[in-house]
């Protein structure tokens, strides 16, 4: 009888543990090049009055549309101890399969009994993600105009050409058909101002303007947006609250990037598709 009840005060302990635990979601999706090792960041809370410690079965599954299908070979077990009424940080450290194309995984936290505790999502970027901007540029070169050395860096790191234009004259003897325009609005009239310019000029010149807007003073309460703007043959895609400097240490930013191109240069009746990819990263 004595056994039984330690067995059955462990169990209770361990469902009391679980029980307060809470897997908080992610402010935004996490992106990490597939193939690579890397840590996959997981906030966990305890709404417990007591240090709460629960041994933990992870594994991983690729998701395609509604299916959720597990990756072989691949699951790893942790103890997860949070104080009372704290919330901290764990990670997963884990190299995602290989992809050829933006692929989500999700990772399942579950007890030894299998009851689910919450679960972590992430998209696995393949090694050729910038493929449709290095096919972009292979005749003319990518322009780019504003605060953007770290992005021409990058885009010549992954094989693409770029050049950079130092000014709007420049934009007389420029020749390509893609444009990516960065600059940090410090104040009201600044996006306003290069916003007419970057309209007129997809109008004038047919071009396929990318505009990152990042913001310094500016609040932006609803997050990062995207826009886009037809004017005549022209096309003006419009993004907020990404940061230039940081692209070169995020693959998220690369990926939305990416993104950003690709629907720049779609045609009408393929952007829905391509703006509600971006929306859900």
């Amino acid at each position: 009888m004595r056994f039984t009840a330690v067995i059955l005060s462990l169990l209770l302990g361990q469902f009391a543990a679980s029980a307060a635990l809470v897997w908080e979601p992610a402010g935004q999706t996490q992106a990490v090049f597939a193939g690579q090792p890397t840590a996959i960041r997981q906030d966990i809370r305890n709404d417990g009055e007591e240090a709460a410690t629960q041994p933990v079965r992870l594994r991983l599954m690729q998701l395609a549309f509604s299916i959720a299908a597990p990756v072989p070979g691949w699951e790893q077990k942790q103890q997860v101890e949070i104080p009372a009424g704290q919330t901290l940080r764990t990670s997963v450290d884990i190299s995602l399969p290989k992809v050829t194309s933006p692929t989500r995984f999700r990772i399942t936290w579950s007890t030894e009994a299998g009851e689910l505790l919450g679960s972590t999502e992430v998209v696995g970027c393949p090694a050729n993600l910038f493929q449709s901007l290095r096919i972009a540029s292979s005749s003319q070169p990518i322009g780019l105009l504003g605060e953007t050395a770290g992005l021409a860096a990058l885009l010549r790191q992954r094989g693409c050409q770029a050049r950079e234009l130092s000014a709007l004259s420049d934009l007389k003897t420029f020749e390509g058909s893609l444009l990516l325009v960065a600059f940090t609005a410090r104040t009201k009239a600044e996006p306003e101002d290069s916003g007419r310019f970057a309209a007129q000029h997809a109008k004038d010149q047919g071009r396929r303007i990318v505009w990152l807007v990042e913001p310094d003073n500016l609040s932006l309460p609803f997050g990062p947006t995207v826009s886009v703007f037809t004017h005549g043959e022209g096309t003006l895609v419009v993004s907020t609250g990404m940061k230039v400097a940081e692209l070169t240490q995020s693959p998220l930013n690369q990926l939305r990037l990416v993104w950003l191109v690709e629907l720049a240069l779609a045609s009408e009746e393929n952007r829905l598709l391509l703006l509600g990819r971006l929306m859900n990263l």
